[in-house]
């Protein structure tokens, strides 16, 4: 039966995908990702991975985050991992989750939210960095929880990137999603990967217990206070910027993570924000371009003139 439905749905799902194609000169496509584990999905045992902890923090979302959860277990067995929510909750998935052997972490909420919940996030990233640190763990994924990576060799792919590309351990590696080239200082917060003591200070910053504080949004605001712990300047500029991408940060690919969001209009992630063409505002680094930034910012910073309408400096 529900093998008929999916069918149904599916058909159904064409049929107006189609007509809104004729209607639009387009090519729509979607994409279902089931949470269910793949028989043939294999366990990762392999020993540095022993060293290597999970954090999916935020609010728990019925059956995803439990999906996700799962997800993660399965293919890690050896991995720490750590759910940080919210106290209070009483949904089966609680328990649900610390029966495949997760340490959930429920905190209280804070009086005052801040800006985007900014806060929020905070305190569950903080608490649950702490938990995993006191674990032995080194090196650390931190994932919201309404969103999952979905590759089959996730953590295989993180690894290198890491010994390749973050400098020693001191660059933290995110996907290019909601990472913009043209927005000032503006990391995707979402998923983060690197050293735990490196995400322990990025995650350190105070919390923003005062509504007129120059918050900007949440991915600046984090950053700048990351920053200034290490004693770097910020001036506001789209050229320092890119530096900061360039020195800071290893941009992965989106499509090799499989990530995947369960969240806002549930658009493909490849062009949730920016429209066909470059450059524009909403353009999102990706790794080929976070590699050319290495050598050559400057054809970065003529994007920028161009899209701004400025003269050439």
């Amino acid at each position: 039966m529900q093998q008929i439905i999916r069918r149904i749905g599916a058909k159904t799902i064409l049929s107006v995908l189609n007509k809104f194609d004729e209607m639009n000169n387009s090519i729509t496509t979607y994409r279902v990702k089931r949470l269910v584990i793949a028989k043939h999905l294999l366990k990762r045992s392999n020993p540095t991975f022993d060293k290597v902890g999970i954090l999916v923090q935020g609010q728990l979302i019925p059956d995803v985050t439990f999906g996700i959860c799962r997800r993660y277990k399965t293919l890690y067995p050896n991995s720490k991992i750590v759910f940080s929510t919210w106290e209070g909750n009483k949904h089966r998935d609680i328990q649900g989750i610390k029966n495949l052997g997760i340490k959930v972490i429920q905190n209280k909420k804070p009086e005052f939210p801040g800006p985007s919940n900014i806060n929020l996030q905070i305190i569950s990233t903080k608490k649950g960095l702490d938990s995993l640190s006191e674990l032995g763990v080194s090196l650390v994924l931190k994932n919201r929880s309404d969103g999952m990576l979905s590759s089959d060799y996730l953590l295989e792919y993180l690894q290198f990137l890491f010994e390749a590309y973050s400098d020693g351990g001191k660059k933290i590696i995110i996907p290019g999603y909601n990472s913009f080239l043209f927005r000032l200082y503006s990391p995707t917060d979402q998923f983060q990967f690197g050293n735990m003591d490196v995400l322990q200070k990025y995650w350190s910053c105070p919390l923003a217990e005062d509504a007129r504080i120059e918050f900007r949004f949440a991915e600046s605001y984090l950053l700048r206070e990351y920053l200034s712990s290490l004693g770097r300047s910020v001036i506001f500029t789209i050229e320092d910027s890119l530096t900061v991408y360039r020195d800071f940060f290893v941009i992965a690919d989106n499509a090799e993570l499989g990530l995947v969001l369960n969240k806002g209009t549930k658009s493909e992630v490849s062009n949730r924000w920016a429209n066909d063409g470059f450059p524009q505002t909403y353009s999102e680094i990706h790794n080929w371009q976070w590699i050319e930034l290495q050598t050559n910012i400057e054809t970065y910073l003529k994007y920028s003139r161009e899209l701004n309408n400025l003269p050439a400096s």
